[in-house]
């Protein structure tokens, strides 16, 4: 692939002298040849689809982290125009609780040492309102401005700022799931499903308490009442989610029945369009179709 590259980068360089040639490192593309160097206006791209998110990409015991972290090592070798293209959010399950805020300015950092010119964070691009959408997007942008921002600094200052008095019992809840995922050496790719460890029914009752806390902390101003209510939903989801393939267990059964109608309040003043990467979200489908599985027609 790489010859193929820096022949079309000659070429355009001829014409061109100021523009350059972009290629991903990408699954099989993505180890750094041995001999070959990349011409000097070759932009290699890689990526780290493969990896565990839950902890930073350096200090992950799986393999396919070491192997991502080799091949950035690689490549910071011999190319001069690295950039990186990272994953922050879980593509099937655009909705589902993503522990990942504790390793965002560790991964960015890691970056910056090996002389990474050009970060994309990939997110929800193509919805609002996804899973602590506008905090992700805040901490984004600090992280890459300043990877030794700190990390604590600016989730607080964004939570106080955009929930006012519901803030500590959010980042109670943003703990409790971090907390989960070290404790217990858990990892996720960007494809985990409601069932995965990450996750558990008792989690999910604490951090529902955690997020009704929240709501009734701003009850009197409409405004941080409805950030609330829509960063909420991820939440419910997850309840929702996971109650679906076990519709009669306890606790989430009746914890299902109870948040199903306000999520769906909650889902249609948020603007999110899709619940995955992949498909447009049909609200009336989806909400039948989760009413059959709950039995909520019964």
């Amino acid at each position: 692939m790489l010859f193929l590259v820096n022949r079309v980068a000659e070429a355009v360089a001829e014409k061109y002298p100021d523009k350059a040639v972009e290629t991903l490192a990408y699954q099989w593309t993505r180890k750094p040849p041995k001999t070959m160097r990349p011409r000097p206006n070759v932009i290699i791209r890689l990526c780290s689809i493969e990896c565990c998110f839950a902890h930073p990409l350096a200090e992950c015991d799986q393999e396919a982290n070491r192997r991502f972290v080799e091949d950035l090592r690689g490549w910071a070798r011999i190319c001069d125009r690295l950039w990186v293209w990272n994953y922050v959010t879980d593509f099937r399950h655009y909705l589902l609780p993503f522990p990942n805020l504790r390793v965002r300015n560790d991964n960015i950092r890691l970056f910056a040492e090996n002389h990474v010119r050009g970060v994309f964070e990939q997110d929800t691009y193509n919805t609002p309102s996804s899973e602590l959408a506008a905090l992700n997007g805040y901490i984004t942008a600090k992280f890459l401005w300043n990877p030794d921002y700190d990390e604590d600094t600016a989730i607080n200052e964004f939570l106080e700022g955009y929930y006012g008095k519901a803030a500590p019992f959010i980042r109670r809840y943003i703990d409790a799931i971090h907390d989960r995922v070290a404790e217990e050496n858990i990892h996720m790719t960007i494809w985990v499903p409601p069932t995965h460890p990450h996750l558990t029914d008792e989690l999910l009752v604490e951090a529902d308490a955690l997020w009704q806390h929240a709501e009734d902390a701003v009850r009197d101003d409409a405004v941080l009442l409805r950030r609330v209510r829509i960063g909420r939903i991820s939440v419910d989801y997850a309840i929702l989610e996971r109650a679906r393939v076990a519709p009669a267990a306890e606790p989430l059964a009746s914890l299902a029945r109870k948040r199903f109608e306000p999520f769906f309040a909650a889902l249609k003043i948020s603007g999110l369009t899709r619940i995955r990467e992949w498909n447009e979200l049909n609200v009336d489908e989806y909400r039948s179709g989760l009413a059959r599985a709950l039995k909520l027609d019964e």
